[in-house]
């Protein structure tokens, strides 16, 4: 009788007996009961009469029995683990065979596997999951010591006792590497991918994906090679441990799919999803990211090079000559002491950090972010506080290396070890002028926080000699005194910046604005005096940053050339990347240099990837990026959006949905749309960057009435004029309460309400809200990219249609001299022609038809072929001598884009 059907037998017994009158034996062991199943068999309890001991029982399916393979498999597992003693592997007491079955018996662990452990109390300490995740990697490196590989590593796969021990079962898959086989069992080529349905991805997936069994390992934690089909040795396990960590610690798997194939292309293709980090150190996820390489030579050279790069470190704490050093909220201790080590002289340098960024200042700038009450502010300190701990972590990690460096006494060592401490040095005042301002943060503060921290200083310079060659020789106290009011005054002009991001009132903004302008100066002249060329590359990107919200844009485009050569020349890659950064703007704002913006974009995104993962850098030169690609001349709405879409992504990872930059980044997105005439997408993003923005600043916010203002104009793009026009009148009466009749944006939404009003054909409506608007635009000293020319062709064109061609022809012929001088495109030129023509028909009838063949010409030639067929329609009804009247209300509706 089959194991299965003695045991159904033994258990009716059971319950009618109290005991079983056939108690169900497999070879000496007596059969307990059932633990579990998987893809190869059955695991049972069992009593093991000659040691006395309880055992876990492998049985092989019956059905599988006639499977010369997988019986041969079986039997390498357990010869496999037997070879094994060690504290976080299972161990096999025996393989053999008896009444037709083939059995393991092995050591039984009163527990449960990793993936329940998780789960019991998510989300568990990081610290916590790492712990037992080293032990299961020690388990691996000893098996892959033996020659041994697991192939199908996952957290089902690990078996936590009741005393937290964590060991590694399941050798099903195990092989010896010098064998080579491929992940086939019969030396063919792998099966295509199958689709699997959403769902099957999960842990509960067979170990044997295709249906002979080709494919060995569980889908979502096998390695690329496995996929691939490709021969595999110890990186497999590495990688699929590293799967297997960065979904414990992050609660997400590093690659997207919800079927076979999505997951092979994303495994194969090595895209690491970006995830929010949590309260993980940066150095762990790079490590992990590392160990997730599609290349197996590019993962680390084995388990117990990836496990020390993930151990993590007491703050302060660092590895030197065998003496841990370990400093925490100001003291320092040896968990390690060698005498006479030279860490022993070298351990006071974490008390450097003491009162700049140790418990007491955590807690405190904790507090001080908190204390705002912001919807999004716990987002952002969990965010930050992790960076700003790691950064500790290097910054005395870097100050004991050079400490120990400069113990061997020589004069090319004492003048690098004085380099490397004004560099430490500059990067603590850094950090203690962040800290700082986090201690009393405002809205400014929180909003810019996490931005704040990818600005620190690059420690790296301080360990790079090319780079320390940058900074002078002078340690004199008036050089450390110039770096320090450098310092004070450029987070000065950042502090101005941010404020500016959420400044409500035009006296206030423009106060602050000269306020931060003066900062930056300062700390210009200040990093000259030191001759700190590094520091002075970064005030002039403040500089430019604030001549940006200015308006001020060739100005603001030569201090940013500044701070691009000057990081260069110091070997700052990090600040002359954000210089790059906001120069794609600036050029891409220019309908004239999109292209060029477009290739420094696609240059600094290949800088980016150089400098490792920074989510924040990426999802700002990627909006900025998606505004060149949108207003090129020839717009790729496509590549726009996705773009967009990507920044957008990022920034929720990061920042938390309700985030003004996210906010901010919905809108721009909204806008994309609507630019790419989708008009009921832009609706929907467009209404959720209003929900949230209502529930972070209210209805009073220049911010949230920047969205309704888009939201009308995307309503009116939809034909639904009425709620067009109440939300374009919402925004403006928001903005002149908050801003003042007189302020540009009110201009803006001006310009915004008269194009709706243009389409719905309420002409002498739209000449009004215009001719406001024009007003106090023309009274702008520095108007921006566009200029006049949108606002003098709406005007004109609205006159004309009215009937009031003389007061359209005035503009429109402005209009043509701006275009003329400005060196505006052809179609905004073949426009502004067609509105002449029709405004000058009744006076000029010849000068009309060559205005108005130019046009149709240049509509013809680039692809507007409605346009110039409404031209032609015009040109036969000029020629048949219609009345001027019914000429000019031929005119095509407006399109231009929203005012900025």
């Amino acid at each position: 009788m089959d194991i299965q059907l003695r045991m159904v037998q033994a258990a009716v017994e059971a319950q009618l007996f109290g005991k079983p009158t056939h108690p169900v034996s497999v070879g000496r062991y007596t059969v307990l009961g059932p633990i579990g199943s998987g893809g190869m068999g059955s695991v049972m309890r069992a009593f093991d009469p000659e040691l006395q001991r309880e055992v876990a029982l492998k049985l092989l399916r019956a059905e599988r029995m006639g499977d010369a393979s997988t019986r041969a498999r079986l039997v390498q597992e357990a010869r496999a683990m037997a070879r094994l003693s060690h504290p976080n592997v299972a161990m096999v007491f025996e393989v053999g065979e008896a009444d037709g079955h083939l059995f393991v018996a092995m050591e039984l662990i009163d527990g449960r596997d990793l993936r329940a452990w998780l789960d019991e109390a998510p989300p568990r300490p990081w610290r916590d999951v790492l712990g037992l995740f080293e032990q299961a990697g020690r388990g691996l490196a000893a098996a892959h010591a033996k020659g041994l590989i697991h192939r199908d590593f996952k957290p089902e796969n690990v078996v936590v006792d009741a005393e937290g021990r964590a060991r590694v079962v399941d050798f099903g898959l195990a092989r010896e590497q010098a064998d080579g086989a491929a992940t086939t069992e019969d030396g063919s080529e792998p099966a295509p991918p199958v689709a699997l349905p959403p769902g099957r991805l999960d842990t509960a997936t067979p170990a044997s994906l295709t249906a002979t069994g080709t494919l060995l390992g569980t889908p979502a934690y096998m390695s690329p090679e496995q996929w691939l089909g490709h021969a595999v040795d110890a990186r497999s396990d590495q990688f699929s441990f590293c799967v297997s960590l960065w979904e414990a610690l992050l609660g997400e798997r590093p690659f997207p799919g919800e079927d076979a194939s999505s997951l092979m292309k994303a495994v194969t293709s090595g895209r690491v999803a970006d995830s929010k980090a949590g309260a993980v150190p940066g150095r762990i996820l790079r490590a992990l990211r590392r160990g997730l390489s599609v290349d197996p030579e590019q993962r680390w050279p084995d388990m117990d090079a990836l496990l020390a790069a993930l151990r993590p470190r007491a703050r302060g704490s660092v590895l030197v000559g065998g003496v841990v050093v370990v400093a925490l909220a100001g003291t320092v201790a040896m968990a390690m002491r060698v005498e006479g080590s030279p860490g022993d002289e070298c351990s006071h340098e974490a008390e450097r950090l003491a009162d700049v960024w140790d418990e007491p200042a955590r807690e405190a700038s904790g507090r001080g972010v908190h204390a705002t009450a912001l919807p999004y502010a716990d987002d952002v300190w969990n965010a930050l506080a992790p960076r700003l701990d790691a950064y500790a972590d290097e910054w005395v990690e870097a100050a004991q290396q050079s400490c120990i460096g400069a113990l061997v006494s020589t004069e090319a060592a004492t003048a690098r070890r004085a380099r490397q401490q004004r560099c430490l040095e500059d990067a603590r005042t850094a950090l203690d002028l962040l800290a700082d301002g986090l201690v009393t943060a405002d809205e400014a503060t929180v909003v810019d926080a996490a931005h704040a921290a990818t600005r620190l200083p690059d420690l790296g310079a301080c360990a790079d000699d090319r780079r320390l060659m940058a900074w002078p020789t002078d340690d004199s106290p008036e050089r450390e005194a110039a770096v320090t009011r450098a310092r004070r005054a450029l987070a000065r002009a950042r502090r101005s910046l941010a404020v500016l991001d959420t400044s409500e009132g035009n006296d206030h903004y423009d106060a602050e604005l000269a306020a931060g302008r003066d900062a930056a100066t300062e700390a210009q002249q200040a990093a000259r005096e030191a001759g700190h060329r590094s520091l002075e590359a970064e005030a002039a990107l403040a500089q430019g940053r604030l001549l940006l919200k200015a308006g001020e844009k060739p100005a603001a485009e030569q201090a940013l050339l500044v701070a691009m050569e000057g990081a260069e020349s110091s070997g700052d890659e990090l600040t002359r990347l954000r210089a790059r950064i906001y120069q794609v703007y600036v050029l891409g704002t220019d309908r004239d240099r999109t292209d060029q913006a477009i290739r420094l974009g696609e240059q600094s995104l290949a800088q980016l990837d150089g400098l490792g993962p920074r989510p924040l850098l990426r999802a700002r030169l990627l909006g900025n990026m998606a505004t060149a690609v949108a207003r090129a001349r020839r717009p790729d709405h496509e590549r726009a959006l996705a773009l967009h879409h990507e920044a957008i992504t990022l920034l929720e990872q990061e920042l938390g949905e309700h985030h003004p930059h996210l906010i901010t980044a919905r809108l721009n997105l909204g806008r994309a749309l609507s630019y790419a005439r989708r008009y009921e997408d832009s609706e929907a993003q467009l209404r959720l960057a209003l929900a949230r923005a209502q529930e972070v600043w209210g209805d009073d916010h220049p911010h949230t009435a920047r969205i309704l203002g888009t939201l009308g104009l995307t309503l009116g793009s939809l034909g639904r004029y009425d709620e067009a026009e109440q939300a374009l009148r919402r925004s403006l009466e928001a903005r002149e309460r908050i801003l003042g009749p007189e302020h540009q944006e009110v201009a803006s939404a001006l310009y915004n309400l008269g194009t709706v009003l243009r389409r719905a054909d309420r002409h002498d409506e739209a000449v009004v809200v215009l001719r406001r608007g024009l007003a106090i635009r023309r009274r702008r000293a520095d108007p921006d990219e566009d200029g006049l020319m949108p606002w003098l062709y709406a005007l004109g064109d609205s006159e004309i249609t009215r009937g009031n061609a003389a007061a359209g022809r005035e503009v429109l012929t402005e209009a043509l001299a701006l275009a003329e001088s400005d060196g505006a495109s052809p179609f905004d030129f073949a426009r502004v022609r067609f509105g002449l023509a029709q405004a000058t028909a009744a006076e000029d009838p010849t000068a009309a038809r060559v205005m108005a063949r130019a046009a149709r010409d240049s509509f013809e030639s680039h692809g507007h072929t409605e346009r110039a067929a409404r031209v032609d329609a015009f040109l036969k009804r000029l020629e048949s001598g219609r009345e001027a009247e019914d000429l000019v209300r031929e005119s095509p509706a407006p399109s231009f884009p929203p005012s900025p």
